[in-house]
C-alpha cells in the first residue's frame, strides 16, 4: 500500500502522474470535452446503426478450422442441409377429408416458400410398392388428384404400408401430422430469419381462414431465430432500463441532480465506446454480448463512486481545486488496480475457444480501462463546471450526525458484532463453504435451444407437442466413407440394416433413415426377405438403385451420393436437454464401434455439435476462472507487495462465487452460454471494494497502529461507498432477470446474489482475516 499527501510533492510518481492528468484536463477542460466528443460521436452513429443485429448461427458460436465444425460443413456439402422446421397440425381424423385438404393447401403454400429446399409429407414422400409386378414410387396422396373416397382409401392403404409415415410424419392416432421443411444449406442469417417469417405469415393466414386448425410451428431453425429475436428485444430494452436504473440510484446516492449528472455523463460514454467500438469490427452481435450494457455499467460506476464519495469527504466549501486533486490522488491508485483485476475478470475469456465469449471478454476489458481513464481525467472536468452551490460540502461531519449516519452506525455496529462473535463467523464460514461444494457437484451444462427458452413459450410448446406425439427433431448422422460403389457392399448393407435396428431401441431414439430402408422396401415389394435375413447381393443393391432411381425416387441422393461412395444413417433424437444428448450420442457410438469397427463411420449433426459446445463452455468456464484468479492474484500481490496479504484478501473473493455456484447446482440452474460467463466477471468486480477495503484499511492502520480501530474506521470512511457501488451493481444485473430467454435472467440473477454475497465478504470476512492473521508488515 502506498501513501498520498495533499502536497503534490510528497506523491509516489503513479499519483503523481495521474493527478497532473486530471490537472491538465482541468486547465483546458473545454478542449477536452471537445476531444471527448469528437471521439464518441462516431462510436454513438456505429451503435446506433448496428444495436441489435444478432446471429447465434453456428458459424458464430465454431472456429472455422475446428475438426468437428469442418466434419459437420463437409456433411452440408455432400447431402446438403439437415435443418428442419416442422409444421404441425393437431386435431382428430387427420386423414379424413376436409383435414386433408387443409394439409394440402399449407403443402402447396410452404412449397412456394423461397430457400426452402423441399418440403416432406404424407402427399410428397412416396411409398415405394409393387403393383402388378411394376414397381411404383408414389406418395400416399397427390397433391393434384381430387380427394375422393376411393383415393382417400388407397392413401391410408399406403400409409400403413409405408415404412416412413407413423411415427415420422403422423402420429400413431391419426391425431396429429407433421409437415417437414428443409432448408437450403449456408443461408445467411437475414435470409433464414425472412424465411421463418414468411412461413409464420402463412400460418397465420392458414389459421384465421380455417379457425378450427391448430398448428405448431417449430424446429431447430425457428428455435435459432426465435432466439435471435428475443436477445435483439432484450438488448434493445435493457439500454434504456439499465440506464435508467442506474441514473435513479445516483440520483439516491448523491441527492442531486447536478451530481447525478458527473458519473452517469461518465457511465454514458464507455457504454457508447465499447459496444460501438465492438460494432466496427463485427457487423452482428450474439446473446453473449447482448448482455453488454450492464456489463459495462458494472466496470464503470465503482471508480466514480470512490472518487466522488472521497471528495465530498474531503470538501469543505473551499479550495474546490485542491481539494479534487486530492481526492484524484488518494484513489488514483486504488481505483487502478480495480480496473486492472476487472480487465483481468475479462481478459480472462481471451482464452475460451467460442469466438462471442472472446469477444465480450476483448471488449468489456478495454472498456473497463477505458473507464478508468475517462474518471479521472472527466469526473474532475464536469465537477468543474457543475455551479459550486450544487456540490455539498462539510459531509464528513453530516454522515457522523444522526440523520445522516445511519448507514454508518449500521456498519460500525458490523464491524463490532464481528469482533465479538470471532469464532462464530469463521464457523458459519466454512459451513457456507461446505455446503457451496456440495452444491457445485451438482451443476450441469446445458446449450440446448430449447432450454433458453421458457417454458410457456410457443416454440418450446410446438416441439414438445410433435416430439410427444409424432417424432424427435434431433439430428444425429453418421457418414459412411469408402471407395467408390463400396455402398452396394452386402456386407455393409446388412451392417447398415442392423445398427439401425440397435439404435431404434435406445432410449429417445424415435427413427433412424438411410438408404437401406429404400432397399428394404425393393427387396420386400419383390417379395424377398428382410435385409438382415438376407442381405441382398451386389448386383442386387445395384439393380435396386438403379430401379429407384429410374422410377423417380427423389428421396434416395439425400442418403448416398452419385458415385455410391459416402453414406449416410440419419438417426432422430427428442430433443432434451445436453444430458440426454451425451448419453445418446455414447449409445450411437458403442453401436458404431460394434457394427463399423474402424471403417471410418464419422458422426455429425446438429446434436453431436450442440454436444461440442457443451465441451467449449465447460473448459472456458474452468480455463476462464483459472486465468482470472490468477491474474487477480497477481495484480493483488503487486498492490500489496505480500504474498500473505494477496492470498488472504482472495478469500472473500471466492467464497461468493463458490456459494453462486453451489446455488446453481440446488435450483438446477445450468451454466449456459449466459451463466458460463458469471465467474469471471464476478470475480473482476468483487474484488473492486476489497482494494479500497485494503487500501484504506492501511492507511488507518498506519496512522493509529491498531487493527481493531482500523477495521472500525475503515467500515465508516469505505464502507457506505462499497455497500452504494454493490447496490448500483445489483441493480444494474437485476435489470436481466425481466429478459426473456432463460441464460439473460441467469446470468443477470447469479450475478446480483454474487455482488450482495460479496458485501459481508468485504465488510465481515475480511476485516476478521485482517485482525486474525495481522499480515501488514510493520510501518
Amino acid at each position: 500500500m502506498t501513501k498520498t499527501s495533499e502536497d503534490p510533492g510528497k506523491l509516489l510518481p503513479f499519483e503523481r502522474a495521474m493527478t497532473a492528468l486530471a490537472d491538465i484536463a482541468l486547465e483546458h477542460r473545454i478542449l477536452a470535452l471537445l476531444l471527448a466528443m469528437s471521439l464518441i460521436t462516431p462510436m454513438v452513429w456505429r451503435t446506433a446503426t448496428h444495436f441489435g443485429r444478432q446471429d447465434n448461427s453456428f458459424d458464430v458460436w465454431f472456429e472455422a478450422d475446428d475438426p468437428d465444425y469442418q466434419l459437420y460443413r463437409q456433411f452440408k456439402d455432400e447431402f446438403e442441409s439437415d435443418e428442419l422446421v416442422a409444421v404441425a397440425i393437431v386435431g382428430s381424423k387427420q386423414l379424413d377429408r376436409l383435414q386433408l385438404e387443409a394439409q394440402r393447401e399449407l403443402v402447396q403454400q410452404l412449397r412456394t416458400v423461397p430457400n426452402l429446399r423441399e418440403v416432406s409429407s404424407i402427399f410428397t414422400t412416396s411409398v415405394i410398392e409393387n403393383s402388378a409386378g411394376e414397381l411404383v414410387i408414389a406418395p400416399p396422396f397427390s397433391l393434384d388428384e381430387p380427394l375422393t373416397p376411393e383415393v382417400i382409401e388407397r392413401g391410408r392403404a399406403r400409409i400403413d404400408r409405408g415404412l416412413r409415415f407413423v411415427g415420422h410424419l403422423l402420429s400413431p392416432e391419426r391425431d396429429a401430422v407433421l409437415i417437414l421443411g428443409r432448408l437450403q444449406a449456408d443461408l445467411s442469417h437475414p435470409i433464414k430469419a425472412t424465411l421463418i417469417h414468411t412461413i409464420e405469415t402463412i400460418l397465420s393466414d392458414f389459421k384465421t381462414r380455417r379457425p378450427g386448425s391448430i398448428t405448431h410451428f417449430t424446429g431447430t431453425p425457428v428455435m435459432d431465430i426465435t432466439v435471435d429475436k428475443l436477445a435483439c428485444s432484450d438488448q434493445q430494452r435493457f439500454f434504456p432500463v439499465v440506464l435508467l436504473v442506474s441514473a435513479l440510484l445516483f440520483l439516491l446516492i448523491f441527492r442531486h441532480f447536478g451530481l447525478m449528472l458527473v458519473p452517469f455523463s461518465v457511465q454514458l460514454a464507455v457504454i457508447f465506446s465499447t459496444i460501438g467500438g465492438y460494432y466496427w469490427f463485427h457487423p452482428t452481435s450474439n446473446m453473449v454480448f447482448a448482455m453488454v450494457v450492464p456489463i459495462v455499467l458494472a466496470v464503470t460506476i465503482g471508480d466514480s463512486i470512490h472518487i466522488l464519495h472521497r471528495f465530498r469527504t474531503l470538501y469543505r466549501g473551499c479550495e474546490f481545486r485542491s481539494t479534487l486533486l486530492c481526492a484524484v490522488a488518494e484513489e488514483a491508485r486504488p481505483c487502478f488496480y480495480t480496473s486492472i483485476t476487472t480487465a483481468a475478470g475479462f481478459f480472462s475469456f481471451l482464452t475460451s475457444e467460442v469466438a462471442p465469449i472472446r469477444n465480450l471478454g476483448l471488449f468489456a476489458g478495454l472498456g473497463s480501462l477505458l473507464a478508468y481513464l475517462l474518471t479521472i481525467v472527466y469526473i474532475p472536468v464536469l465537477l468543474s463546471l457543475l455551479p459550486k452551490q450544487w456540490i455539498p460540502c462539510n459531509y464528513a461531519q453530516r454522515i457522523t450526525t444522526p440523520a445522516m449516519g445511519t448507514s454508518v452506525h449500521i456498519l460500525r455496529s458490523t464491524t463490532d458484532w464481528t469482533l465479538r462473535h470471532q469464532g462464530l463467523v469463521l464457523a458459519i464460514t466454512l459451513g457456507i463453504l461446505v455446503v457451496a461444494c456440495v452444491g457445485i457437484t451438482r451443476v450441469r451444462i446445458e446449450v440446448s435451444a430449447m432450454e433458453f427458452l421458457h417454458q410457456d413459450h410457443p416454440v418450446r410448446e410446438g416441439l414438445r407437442q410433435i416430439q410427444d406425439r409424432i417424432t424427435g427433431l434431433g439430428n444425429v448422422e453418421v457418414m459412411l466413407r469408402g471407395e467408390e460403389d463400396s455402398a452396394k457392399d452386402p456386407h455393409l448393407v446388412g451392417a447398415i440394416a442392423a445398427f439401425q435396428a440397435e439404435v431404434e431401441t435406445q432410449p429417445r431414439v424415435t427413427g433412424t433413415t438411410s438408404y437401406i430402408d429404400y432397399l428394404a422396401a425393393i427387396h420386400r415389394s419383390l417379395g424377398d426377405l428382410d435385409l438382415e435375413d438376407q442381405p441382398p447381393t451386389r448386383e442386387q443393391t445395384a439393380q435396386y438403385l438403379l430401379l429407384a432411381e429410374t422410377a423417380g425416387d427423389q428421396d434416395l441422393p439425400r442418403y448416398v451420393n452419385h458415385d455410391y461412395s459416402t453414406a449416410r444413417i440419419s438417426t432422430r433424437l427428442r430433443l432434451s436437454v445436453s444430458q440426454t444428448y451425451r448419453e445418446g450420442l455414447s449409445r450411437i457410438r458403442a453401436s458404431m464401434q460394434r457394427w463399423f469397427g474402424e471403417s471410418g463411420a464419422r458422426v455429425t449433426g446438429l446434436v453431436p455439435m450442440y454436444r461440442k459446445l457443451d465441451e467449449l463452455l465447460l473448459r472456458s468456464q474452468t480455463t476462464s476462472l483459472l486465468v482470472a484468479f490468477g491474474m487477480v492474484f497477481l495484480f493483488l500481490w503487486g498492490l500489496t507487495r505480500q504474498v500473505g496479504l494477496a492470498a488472504l484478501a482472495m478469500v472473500p473473493n471466492i467464497l461468493p462465487i463458490a456459494l453462486t455456484v453451489g446455488l446453481m447446482g440446488y435450483l438446477h440452474i445450468p451454466i449456459d452460454p449466459g451463466t458460463v460467463l458469471m465467474g469471471g466477471i464476478a470475480l473482476g468486480i468483487v474484488v473492486d471494494d476489497t482494494i479500497h477495503y485494503l487500501n484504506h484499511f492501511s492507511l488507518e492502520l498506519r496512522r493509529h497502529g491498531e487493527y481493531p480501530l482500523a477495521a472500525r474506521n475503515t467500515a465508516t470512511k469505505v464502507g457506505p461507498a462499497i455497500v452504494a457501488t454493490s447496490l448500483v451493481l445489483m441493480s444494474g444485473f437485476l435489470v436481466l432477470v425481466l429478459g426473456s430467454f432463460n441464460p439473460t435472467t441467469n446470468f443477470g440473477l447469479l450475478s446480483a446474489l454474487t455482488m450482495l454475497f460479496a458485501l459481508p465478504g468485504d465488510l465481515v470476512l475480511l476485516p476478521l482475516l485482517l485482525i486474525l492473521f495481522k499480515p501488514f508488515r510493520k510501518q
